[in-house]
């Protein structure tokens, strides 16, 4: 327990250095980038959120892209009220824990919500 701190820590610098160097290399091609942050259905309702997969460390990355006014969408919360704490699988797969189509089907559904409602997301200044 006391290396998930510094595991954050270090999550968080390698996420925005990543972060970075895509939005540095979309600009310089000339393309739109929009970031998504995305739990996997194990890190809904189910893990601590101070833990290395809880929202601390993924709520970090997506306020860094908020501060450096990267287009992003964040799914924490619309995946926790659309899923929460199912463990049914009935929206992913029992082995690998990933989003099965139910899944998928609700985190597009919310991708496209949020484009809806803010079209900027796509456009370039």
């Amino acid at each position: 327990e006391t290396q998930i701190p510094a595991y954050i820590a270090s999550f968080k610098k390698d996420a925005e250095s990543v972060s970075d160097d895509f939005q540095k290399l979309a600009d310089r091609m000339g393309y739109s980038i929009l970031f998504v942050t995305h739990p996997v259905p194990t890190q809904l309702k189910n893990v601590e959120p101070d833990s290395i997969y809880g929202y601390l460390a993924i709520s970090g990355v997506s306020s860094y892209w908020d501060r450096q006014g990267y287009s992003n969408i964040n799914l924490w919360d619309g995946l926790n009220e659309n899923i929460g704490e199912d463990r049914s699988f009935k929206y992913s797969w029992p082995i690998d824990k990933h989003f099965n189509s139910d899944g998928y089907r609700i985190m597009g559904k919310l991708i496209a919500d949020s484009l809806i409602q803010k079209p900027e997301l796509l456009t370039r200044d």
